[in-house]
């Protein structure tokens, strides 16, 4: 999938992708475990007036948000993420979909961020609730798992 750099509807189709493969899974039978994977740069510009420009705030509020604010990350429209974060920081919707992906109770179980040099690098790994060693199965669906028990780091705080 490929952001869209301007429209609105690039966030929603991305929220609505996500959505559409949980459904596929839910409706595979079987006891499989799917990964799911978002890539996509965070804050950054790679050309033009403002190439460098980059914004570590927007990727530290957005990382420490998609896990429980997914509505509130794609109600920003797309132009706003690429003022605040350079053109290339469009590439935050991919995530969109990853996040619709999982359930509501899926919480982060690790984040990371790091700024190295004109780009704004970060990692968000989720699970559903029983799905890794440590993660409690919680009540069932409907209920308010509250908020997960993720971690923030910054590269030089993991040694990168």
């Amino acid at each position: 999938m490929q952001a869209a750099h301007a429209e609105q509807k690039g966030q929603l189709t991305a929220q609505s992708l996500g959505r559409a493969i949980r459904a596929s899974v839910a409706a595979f039978p079987g006891d499989d475990r799917v990964l799911v994977i978002a890539t996509g740069g965070m804050s950054h510009q790679i050309s033009g007036a403002r190439f460098g420009m980059a914004n570590e705030e927007l990727d530290r509020y957005f990382l420490r948000n998609l896990p429980d604010h997914l509505d509130d990350l794609v109600s920003v429209p797309v132009r706003e993420y690429m003022r605040l974060g350079g053109t290339e920081a469009a590439e935050l919707t991919l995530w969109f979909t990853m996040r619709a992906a999982l359930s509501q109770r899926a919480a982060a179980v690790y984040t990371f961020q790091t700024f190295p040099a004109i780009t704004g690098c970060g990692a968000l790994v989720m699970a559903e609730p029983g799905a890794l060693p440590g993660t409690d199965p919680g009540p069932g669906p409907g209920t308010d798992p509250g908020p997960g028990p993720g971690t923030e780091q910054r590269g030089s705080e993991a040694g990168s």
